[in-house]
C-alpha cells in the first residue's frame, strides 16, 4: 500500500519536475536503443510465423503441467541449524545405569564423525515435566559443524547409518525446529503419526507391530517405532484376604508398609544451621533391588508378631505398562516415522492405501493420521480458497481496465507460462514444492500480471490516443516502446532475488531460497512470453479500436 500510494503522489511529481520539459529533445540511451531495435528485429521475424510460435507456447505449457504430478511437495523444508536432536528408545524398563551405558556406547559411536562437534545425553524426563518419558528414553543434543548446503543434506544419513548397529533400541532423528513443529501438528516428534484407536489395548499392540512391518517396506520410512510399546517388567502384589483376616492384618496398613520399603516415608526433619532435612525412612538399596527378598518383608501384626509379606500376598514377576495414551476418550497406540528421500505426503498416501488393503482392524478400532502432510493439505487448501478468492478481485479490477474479455484473456494467459516456469525450476534443481515455493507461485502471478498490463495498455493506448491502426505495425511498436520497462522490471527483481536463489540449501535459506527460485524461474518464461508471443496474440484475438476504415491489418492470411 504504502508503494501503491507513492506511485500515484510521489512519482508523477517527480516526473514533472526532473525529467524533460516539453520541447525538449531526449537521446534514447545507447544500450536501450540497440536493445529496441534487436528486440524489434527479432520480433518481426517470429511474427511471420505466428502458429509455429504459439504451438510451442501450448506444448512448453502441457509439459510443464505434465511434469506436475511427479513433483514432491513438503508442508515445511529439512530445517538445516547446525543442530540434531535424537530420540533414543530402549526396551520398557530399561533402568537408568543401563540407559547411560548404552548411551556412552552411541555418544562415542556420533563423535567418530567428523561433522559433529559434541554430543549431550539426557535420560528421561520428571514426573512433573510436560513430556514425561521413563529412563529408558533418551534424548541425545548433537551440535553440528558449520557445513555448506549440500554437505548437510548427508549429515542425517550418516547419522542413522551410525546408529543402525545399535540392537534393541530405536532412533529418530530430527532437528530441534522440526521436531517442535511436528510436535505442534502431530503431537509427535516424528514426521508422521499413525493412531491405532480402539478399547482393547492388546489389540492395538498386535495392530501397532503390523503397520510397523508394512511401514518398513514402504520406500522412504525411516526411525519406524511403536510410541509406547508394552512389556515394562513389573513385581505384582496379590493380597489374599483370607490370610489377612487370619494374621489381623488390614490391607491399608500392608500397602502402607509396602509403600515405605521401597518407595520411603518421611518420619521426621533434623536442622543445620538455617537449613531443613527431611529424614526418610527404607530399605537399604541392596534389598530393594533384590527382586526375591520382597517377599520376606516383615509386617507387624495386631498380637505383636511378624510375619513375611509372603504368607499374606501372591508375589509374581509380569509385564505391564508405562504409558496409556487416550483420543477423544478412547485407547490408542501410536505408530511415529519419519520420512527420507520423498515428501511425507506422498509417504502418508501409499500408507494408506497399504493400511486400507493388508490390515484387518477389529470392530471398534479404526487409524487415523496426524503428521504434517495433513497439516500441509489443510494449509494449501485455505491458501488455495484464498488465492481464488484474491483472484477473482483481481480480474474484476483488470475487466474494468481493458476493453473487454479478450484483452482481459491476453493478461491472464501469462499465468500458466510463468507457473510452468516456477515447476521446471523446482525439477531443476531437486528440490520439492515446500510452503516457501507455494508462496513465490503467488508473488510471481502479481510480478506477472503487471508486466502483461503494461503491454497490453500501451497497445490500447497507441490505438485510442494517437490513432493508428491495430495491426502487425503498431504492434511491433508498441512491444518496442515496452521492452526496456519489460527488461528492467524482471531483471531488477531477478538480480534481487539471486542471491537467495543461488544456494537455495544453504542453512537459513530453507523457506526463501525455494521461494526465490521460483520466481526467478517464472519470470524467466513469463518475460518470453510477454515479449515474443504476447504481441502475436494480441494481433490474433486482441480487441482494439479500429482505424476509419474499420478494417484491421491481419496477422493471419
Amino acid at each position: 500500500m504504502a508503494s501503491l500510494a507513492a506511485a500515484v503522489t510521489v512519482v508523477p511529481a517527480l516526473c514533472a519536475w526532473l525529467l524533460a520539459t516539453p520541447g525538449e529533445i531526449r537521446r534514447e540511451p545507447p544500450l536501450a536503443g540497440w536493445t529496441a531495435r534487436a528486440y524489434e528485429r527479432l520480433l518481426a521475424r517470429l511474427m511471420r510465423h505466428p502458429r509455429f510460435v504459439i504451438g510451442g507456447m501450448i506444448l512448453t505449457t502441457l509439459i510443464g503441467f505434465a511434469a506436475l504430478p511427479f513433483l514432491e511437495s513438503d508442508f515445511i523444508p529439512d530445517f538445516k541449524e547446525g543442530h540434531l536432536i535424537i530420540h533414543m528408545t530402549a526396551v520398557p524398563g530399561t533402568s537408568l545405569e543401563q540407559s547411560l551405558k548404552l548411551g556412552r556406547q552411541v555418544t562415542e559411536k556420533l563423535r567418530q564423525l567428523p561433522e559433529i562437534r559434541s554430543v549431550a545425553q539426557r535420560v528421561g524426563r520428571a514426573s512433573l515435566d510436560e513430556d514425561t518419558y521413563g529412563p529408558h528414553t533418551s534424548e541425545f543434543e548433537v551440535d553440528l559443524n558449520q557445513v555448506d548446503g549440500k554437505a548437510s543434506r548427508q549429515i542425517d544419513a550418516r547419522v542413522r547409518k551410525a546408529l543402525d548397529g545399535f540392537v534393541g533400541a530405536s532412533f529418530s532423528v530430527s532437528s530441534f525446529l522440526t521436531m517442535r513443529v511436528n510436535e505442534t501438528l502431530s503431537g509427535s516428534s516424528s514426521a508422521v503419526a499413525i493412531n491405532i484407536i480402539g478399547d482393547d489395548l492388546d489389540v492395538l499392540d498386535i495392530q501397532a507391530n503390523n503397520i510397523v512391518r508394512m511401514l518398513h517396506q514402504i520406500h522412504g520410512a525411516t526411525d519406524v517405532r511403536i510410541e509406547a510399546p508394552p512389556g515394562v517388567p513389573e513385581l505384582a502384589i496379590q493380597l489374599r484376604p483370607a490370610d489377612l483376616e487370619r494374621w489381623g492384618l488390614r490391607s491399608a496398613d500392608v500397602l502402607r508398609s509396602i509403600h515405605t520399603a521401597w518407595q520411603g516415608e518421611t518420619v521426621g526433619q533434623i536442622y543445620e544451621r538455617s537449613a531443613a532435612f527431611n529424614v526418610m525412612v527404607r530399605l537399604d538399596d541392596a534389598s530393594r533391588n533384590d527382586v526375591a527378598s520382597v517377599g520376606s518383608l516383615p509386617l507387624h501384626t495386631v498380637h505383636g508378631n511378624y510375619v513375611p509379606l509372603r504368607a499374606v500376598a501372591d508375589i509374581y514377576e509380569t509385564n505391564g505398562r508405562y504409558q496409556v495414551s487416550h483420543l477423544g476418550a478412547q485407547r490408542t497406540q501410536t505408530v511415529t516415522a519419519n520420512v527420507t528421500g520423498r515428501s511425507a505426503q506422498s509417504f502418508v498416501q501409499d500408507a494408506r492405501t497399504a493400511i486400507a488393503k493388508n490390515i484387518k482392524l477389529p470392530l471398534g478400532a479404526y487409524v487415523q493420521f496426524t503428521s504434517a502432510a495433513e497439516a500441509e493439505s489443510q494449509s494449501r487448501r485455505e491458501l488455495f480458497i484464498n488465492s481464488g478468492l484474491a483472484a477473482i478481485a483481481v480480474m474484476i479490477l483488470l475487466s474494468i481496465i481493458t476493453q473487454g474479455w479478450r484483452n482481459l484473456a491476453l493478461i491472464l494467459v501469462n499465468l500458466p507460462f510463468a507457473f510452468v516456469g516456477g515447476i521446471l525450476t523446482i525439477i531443476v534443481s531437486g528440490t520439492t514444492l515446500t510452503l516457501g515455493a507455494t508462496v513465490g507461485f503467488v508473488t510471481l502471478f502479481g510480478i506477472t500480471l503487471r508486466n502483461s498490463v503494461m503491454m497490453i495498455s500501451h497497445f490500447e493506448a497507441l490505438v485510442e490516443r494517437e490513432d493508428l491502426t491495430w495491426g502487425v505495425t503498431t504492434a511491433l511498436r508498441g512491444a518496442r516502446d515496452r521492452v526496456v520497462p519489460v527488461l528492467m522490471t524482471s531483471l531488477v527483481t531477478a538480480l534481487g532475488l539471486a542471491p537467495l536463489a543461488v544456494d537455495m540449501n544453504a542453512p537459513g535459506r530453507e523457506i526463501e531460497g525455494p521461494m526465490a527460485a521460483v520466481i526467478l524461474g517464472g519470470l524467466m518464461t513469463s518475460m518470453i512470453l510477454n515479449l515474443f508471443v504476447l504481441p502475436i496474440l494480441a494481433v490474433k484475438f486482441g480487441n482494439f479500436s479500429e482505424n476509419e476504415t474499420g478494417v484491421p491489418e491481419t496477422l493471419f492470411k
